[in-house]
């Protein structure tokens, strides 16, 4: 038996597991945490990675809150191609400890699938995407 018949007759053997959208939005999770807890500077190839530094700044929460949703809009846009943002808010309830943000998104190739993206930033930077 040659290879390719040999590799046909394996995989004739197994069963294909159905698709879990669940799935794909974990992954999408997961790398959005990964994108928005990288720090500036950290990967050469990638120029818009990381969040702008509002520490040092004296700004009003709503226009912090209104900075980082934007970026984090712009940074979302640009590395994860899969989703698109229908609307974002904040709540800054926790402040200054904690600023949570949630957006209504859907996927790029199926647009009745929507789903909610929590982040949640702490006081140290470090964001949670769930």
């Amino acid at each position: 038996m040659g290879f390719i018949d040999r590799v046909i007759y394996h995989l004739g053997d197994k069963k294909l597991e159905s698709y879990d959208g669940n799935d794909l939005i974990k992954q999408i999770k997961r790398n959005i945490g990964f994108v928005l807890n990288t720090n500036a500077g950290d990967c050469v190839g990638l120029d818009k990675v990381g969040l702008l530094k509002l520490s040092q700044e004296t700004l009003e929460i709503n226009i912090i809150a209104q900075s980082l949703g934007k970026e984090i809009c712009e940074i979302i846009t640009q590395y994860e191609k899969r989703i698109q943002i229908l609307s974002m808010s904040y709540d800054d309830a926790l402040m200054p400890w904690g600023l949570q943000f949630s957006l209504t998104c859907c996927l790029s190739s199926d647009r009745f699938n929507e789903f909610v993206l929590c982040i949640d930033f702490y006081s140290n930077r470090y964001c949670e995407v769930r």
